[in-house]
């Protein structure tokens, strides 16, 4: 559901970007801000407006960049791109509004609100240098109201020839995008996305040439049908997108090299780039491109379709529909299906065809119209070609996803105001599939117990075994799997009342790495699963515990290693296994000191309280990791070891030392984020956590 900070079963994730140092920009004030054709206003509460600009551009490109979350350190990176891309004196204007937040990036001043820039042209990678044209203060980028006044802005004071709007942030299909964190998680429905487009363009009688979408499963029919009369075409992916994005760079210098070209061509480089960005190192990301002009004329064709298998249904041979449904490429969320696959998974059925000529018929025209509605397109090769460009809302029936179908039949909640559902009879029959009993993928969840083992069990290679297990207090949890023979993986999942959410894994190569795979994490109450992957036929003991940190004393040394979450080159030692140490200090000024060697591994240092608060972190790239920390009253500190890639040993020591002359007190315990600190502190700040569908499988 969100754009990811990746963290991939086959391909590992992104490493992280270096955090640079500080880097200062220009401040501006709001009496001398330079603007075109603009008084100096000298009233800082009152906004400033831009005379209508007589220079007509041949693209005006709109970035809506919600950098308000844990994406917020890519959106500089993109901005920088931006201006990578962007020459001195050109016909193209690229506008930006971007929000920040606190806490993920210090970079560029560390401002946290909302502001409109003119992206110039500029060689500096790491430092933002762009016209500010407008501080909107901080702004609800989940709000509609915010995109369409941004767009307003756009309109109002830049006239082009042709128009590109993206949408930047994390994405969730159906589920909407743009989620603003300093605005309680608010965030666009696809309804409220559409009606903030159709509502500034109307306003301002201005045709957008192309919209995309550089945020996380967003290209659904049901996603590109709102935006059907809103532009030409539409760019987006079937599956998540990494959090680098797309190549911003590239696509600027492309357009500015050819500033005539259209928004198919334009749609082609964004593709293209894409493409040339990730298909080297991962298999599973992809990018397609929507001919919007084209979704009237294809609409009657997918009635037909459904009309058919609806009638399929009524026959009471759903169970062939059922099985295209299950062999049907999904991907890291379990609510869509790549549809072309889904149709020729159908066709694969002859006895099917062949009994009923009027599907069959249905199924090629539609396919013939998918395959003109779908213009470019580019699948990873982890898809086996199965991603063909386009998904369709279709989950599996569970616990987790009946009340998620049923709002979507009934269009309501986040569905509510959407298009689809009224032009097409896909919910029609999605209403008939379900109430038969079809699609319904039992998880196969078995009650763990805390402390209690499974007992000796088998795996074939490729079979799954998951277990439930409700976890009633905050604290730290270890997992293990003993592996007797063969080899296998655990995952750890977060059931967040929609979605399973990864949060930990252990991919050990067994014996050659260990026979012991290992899961340690802090974690908040709720529900949990862990699954139980066989990468060859196995055999394993699982259980669960509830641990307790380390005692560590003022001055003494203690050494621990382990695998890491990336593991080594070749994929070794794969596994979520942080160290946990409970230390408690007077008053006083003290520094805590990891040591290891960072030609072999890198471990990074956090520090919580002992409810689990961020109190500092250290992500250092050397071989130390050094927090300072002044203690103004006696408190325990809970120190984590994370390990980020590589694997090798560490030595961790507290001492008190002398404060600097320049310290300030304050207090100890900041309270920074409060909850727990594998989900929100840890996860949210080293950029692991994404959304996973159950059911994919990891090791290569």
């Amino acid at each position: 559901m969100f754009k990811l900070l990746y963290f991939s079963h086959k391909n590992r994730k992104l490493k992280l970007l270096l955090i640079f140092s500080l880097i200062a920009i220009l401040s501006f004030s709001s009496s001398n801000l330079l603007q075109k054709n603009t008084a100096i206003i000298a009233d800082p509460e009152i906004q400033l407006i831009l005379e209508p600009n007589a220079v007509v551009f041949d693209w005006l490109v709109m970035i809506y960049l919600d950098g308000d979350n844990n994406l917020e350190e890519f959106g500089i990176d993109d901005i920088n791109e931006m201006e990578l891309g962007k020459i001195t004196g050109s016909s193209i204007a690229v506008i930006v509004m971007f929000d920040r937040i606190l806490g993920y990036d210090t970079t560029n001043d560390d401002w946290t609100d909302t502001r409109i820039f003119n992206i110039t042209a500029d060689s500096d990678e790491y430092k933002m240098n762009s016209e500010l044209l407008q501080n909107e203060g901080e702004a609800n980028m989940g709000d509609g109201a915010t995109l369409e006044s941004f767009l307003d802005y756009c309109f109002t004071n830049y006239d082009a020839d042709n128009y590109w709007l993206n949408l930047w942030d994390h994405g969730g299909g159906t589920d909407g995008l743009c989620w603003d964190d300093t605005d309680s998680s608010d965030f666009l429905t696809i309804d409220e996305m559409q009606t903030a487009i159709e509502n500034s363009v109307t306003t301002h009688s201005v045709d957008i040439d192309l919209i995309t979408h550089d945020a996380c499963f967003m290209n659904m029919l049901e996603v590109a049908y709102e935006l059907k009369d809103l532009a030409d075409y539409f760019v987006a992916s079937e599956e998540s997108i990494p959090a680098d994005g797309f190549d911003y760079e590239a696509i600027i210098s492309a357009l500015e090299a050819d500033p005539t070209m259209n928004a198919s061509a334009l749609a082609e480089v964004i593709v293209d780039s894409y493409n040339s960005s990730y298909d080297s190192l991962y298999s599973n990301t992809a990018l397609s491109t929507i001919n919007l002009t084209l979704f009237d004329s294809f609409i009657p064709y997918l009635n037909y379709f459904a009309s058919n298998l609806t009638a399929v249904l009524d026959d009471g041979i759903g169970e062939c529909i059922e099985e295209a449904f299950f062999n049907s490429q999904m991907f890291y969320d379990d609510f869509v299906l790549d549809f072309v696959h889904f149709i020729e998974e159908l066709f694969a059925n002859n006895t099917l065809m062949m009994n009923y000529p009027d599907l069959n018929q249905s199924a090629i025209n539609l396919i013939t119209q998918l395959n003109s509605l779908i213009v470019d397109n580019y699948q990873g090769s982890a898809y086996f070609g199965n991603a063909n460009g386009v998904t369709i809302f279709m989950p599996y029936s569970n616990s987790v996803y009946d009340s998620y179908i049923y709002d979507y039949i009934a269009t309501v909640d986040i569905f509510t105001d959407m298009d689809w559902q009224t032009a097409t009879l896909w919910d029609e029959f999605l209403a008939n599939f379900y109430i038969r009993g079809f699609g319904d993928l039992s998880m196969g969840f078995d009650i763990l117990e805390l402390g209690v083992s499974t007992g000796t069990l088998g795996l074939t290679s490729d079979e799954s075994h998951y277990y439930e297990i409700n976890i009633a207090l905050l604290g730290i949890y270890e997992i293990e799997a003993e592996i007797f023979s063969g080899d296998a993986d655990v995952y750890l999942f977060w059931f967040n009342g929609v979605d399973f959410i990864a949060i930990g894994h252990s991919q050990l190569y067994n014996p050659e790495d260990g026979t012991i795979e290992k899961i340690r994490l802090d974690l908040i109450p709720g529900l949990f699963v862990i699954e139980v992957w066989g990468f060859s036929a196995s055999s394993y003991d699982l259980i669960m515990e509830k641990v307790d940190p380390l005692n560590i004393a003022i001055g003494q040394t203690l050494v621990g290693s382990g695998g890491t979450q990336e593991g080594t080159v070749s994929f070794h030692y794969v596994q979520n296994l942080n160290h946990y140490y409970l230390v408690t200090l007077p008053v006083g000024y003290y520094e805590f000191t990891l040591t290891y060697d960072s030609d072999v591994v890198d471990f990074d240092l956090v520090i919580l309280d002992v409810s689990y608060s961020l109190i500092n972190e250290s992500y250092s790239i050397g071989d130390v990791d050094d927090i300072e920390l002044e203690v103004v009253t006696s408190a325990s500190y809970i120190i984590i070891i994370y390990a980020h890639s590589g694997v090798g040993s560490f030595n961790i020591v507290v001492n008190e030392v002398t404060p600097p002359p320049s310290t300030t007190s304050t207090p100890g315990p900041t309270g920074l984020f409060n909850g727990f600190a594998i989900l929100v502190t840890i996860i949210g700040i080293i950029a692991v956590a994404t959304i996973y569908r159950i059911s994919v499988k990891k090791k290569t």
